[in-house]
């Protein structure tokens, strides 16, 4: 199974300018793209890096006059996680068709929330004449999909609105994707650890310094959704996770606030393993644009 990362930020796209640089981790939000061992394309989450997938995807040959596949998996509807949908170029071609997975309750459908999204006055071009065939898809909490080559098991998430973590099983490879999610304080939670028990890498939402989430010197950001490093490690550690990756980052943060929140996490974890044994083989990375994973 093989992962590149297209969109790490959080909430809104941040461009790198001379006074805030975001070079070295990347400003597009939310996008995944996973490969199984034999080639078969998964997308997780279309923030602006679906653009840039695909981009990249053409260049490899997806679309044109050929009939080309994928599925996609949406963990919910805010707006970091669709708004790369219009811009993403493999949905203008006829000969490809896209197997899509995502939530549906009382109020809306993932479906009618992308067309909302391409409506007049919000964008020129609505979903139906974009070309591509759209295949629809509810998901449930615990139900697997195969998709050929992975299973792929949506879990449930603590988000406003409800958002879905997911994981992704080939062989003897698991990879779990968990954001956004918002840390308990009295306990670790229970869907992720039993989600990421011994995955070989976790994503998880570290948006926050601890300070940031409890309000010192700011208005608190607790019941926003989203998590701490601290509260990742800790998470990582309960599930026995071979590799930790840092995600959904702030757009407040630059590169430099970055490297600053990085540095505490790897801290935080040196303690940890002089105090837990199943802190010990643990590895922490941050999420950078362009980061490569094959487990």
């Amino acid at each position: 199974m093989e992962i590149t990362y297209w969109g790490v930020r959080g909430s809104i796209p941040v461009p790198s300018t001379q006074e805030f640089s975001t070079k070295k981790y990347g400003g597009n939000t939310i996008c995944l793209e996973v490969r199984s061992s034999d080639g078969e394309l998964i997308i997780i989450d279309g923030g602006t890096g679906l653009r840039s997938l695909g981009r990249d995807m053409l260049q490899q040959g997806f679309g044109g006059l050929q009939q080309c596949k994928a599925t996609m998996f949406f963990s919910h509807g805010h707006w970091d996680h669709i708004q790369g949908f219009p811009f993403f170029i493999p949905n203008f071609h006829k000969t490809n068709t896209f197997e899509i997975y995502g939530f549906k309750n009382t109020n809306r459908s993932l479906e009618n929330h992308l067309r909302l999204q391409q409506m007049t006055p919000n964008f020129p071009v609505a979903l139906e004449e974009m070309g591509a065939k759209f295949h629809f898809h509810e998901l449930r909490n615990w139900h697997s999909i195969d998709t050929g080559g992975i299973k792929v098991t949506p879990f449930p998430l603590n988000h406003p609105g409800g958002c879905f973590g997911f994981v992704l099983d080939e062989g003897n490879s698991k990879f779990v994707f968990a954001t956004d999610t918002e840390h308990y304080s009295d306990k670790i939670d229970e869907n992720i650890l039993k989600a990421a028990h011994k995955a070989n890498v976790l994503v998880y939402d570290a948006m926050y310094t601890p300070e940031e989430y409890e309000g010192i010197n700011e208005p608190s950001h607790k019941g926003w959704g989203h998590s701490t490093f601290v509260a990742a490690i800790d998470t990582a550690i309960a599930a026995e996770v071979d590799e930790l990756v840092l995600f959904h980052h702030d757009p407040d943060k630059n590169d430099y606030r970055l490297d600053l929140l990085y540095k505490r996490a790897l801290n935080y974890l040196n303690r940890m393993k002089n105090e837990k044994k199943r802190a010990k083989k643990l590895r922490v990375k941050m999420a950078v644009e362009g980061l490569n994973q094959i487990i």
